[in-house]
């Protein structure tokens, strides 16, 4: 099979295939796994430990910092990627310090 030669829609139905096919795959995968962990009496903790602590602790929140100046439901903590807002407010030579929430 030379991808090559093949039209774009006959890719796009070979990669819809694709997709099925690896579909059934993994469904098979999973009652086979299930299949013996059920045999041996395993549960996930058996053969991930650590997943069992991370389930059990309370989710963090983090504070809001920051806020949009005039969209007071746009809101950033500070952490991860910035805001397209933030940015953009930040391109116009603005401080950051000028969204921080005061209390």
């Amino acid at each position: 099979m030379n991808l090559t030669e093949m039209s774009k829609n006959d890719l796009v139905e070979l990669s819809k295939a694709i997709s099925a096919q690896l579909a059934v795959h993994k469904a098979k995968a999973i009652v086979d796994v299930k299949t013996i962990m059920e045999q041996y009496g395993m549960t996930l903790s058996d053969i991930y430990p650590a997943a069992e602590r991370k389930l059990s602790k309370a989710p963090r929140y983090t504070a809001v910092r920051y806020v949009h100046p005039t969209d007071s439901t746009q809101t950033w903590t500070g952490l991860g990627r910035r805001p397209k807002w933030v940015n953009a407010y930040i391109a116009m030579d603005k401080p950051l310090s000028d969204l921080e929430i005061r209390v």
